[in-house]
């Protein structure tokens, strides 16, 4: 369980920072 954690933690934070990146665009 805490491998899927630390995943799905990855992906919203990469999530986010490609929202960061579509808005500086």
């Amino acid at each position: 369980f805490l491998e899927v954690n630390i995943m799905y933690i990855f992906l919203t934070l990469w999530g986010k920072s490609l929202d960061h990146s579509l808005v500086f665009l």
